[in-house]
């Protein structure tokens, strides 16, 4: 759903999306994975998992996303048991769909 004052960063998100679908389809053949990880809103950048999870946050979960949320995801696209994972995004927002619900 389109939102005032955010038509680049939709644009640049879908984007990033089309160019990862696009290449994870050209670089299959050489047993190369492209995917995507969407960050939700990391409003403390340095805290861990347990401390973000004592803080607010305004998603469905209630708390704040920590800097270990994204890494986990990026490990899961990084290991062998994603090998078949391929053209895909994730968002790692603890449940928001959009970019402006915060």
């Amino acid at each position: 759903m389109p939102a005032p004052v955010l038509s680049l960063y939709a644009a640049s998100k879908s984007a990033v999306t089309s160019f990862a679908r696009t290449l994870a389809a050209e670089e299959a053949k050489h047993g190369i994975t492209v995917n995507v990880v969407e960050p939700g809103d990391i409003r403390e950048k340095f805290v861990d998992r347990e401390e973000a999870a004592r803080l607010p946050g305004k998603n469905p979960t209630g708390r704040a996303g920590s800097w270990e949320d994204i890494a986990e995801a990026v490990v899961f696209f990084a290991s062998d048991g994603a090998s078949f994972v391929n053209g895909q995004s994730l968002a790692v927002t603890g449940g928001l769909l959009e970019a402006y619900e915060a």
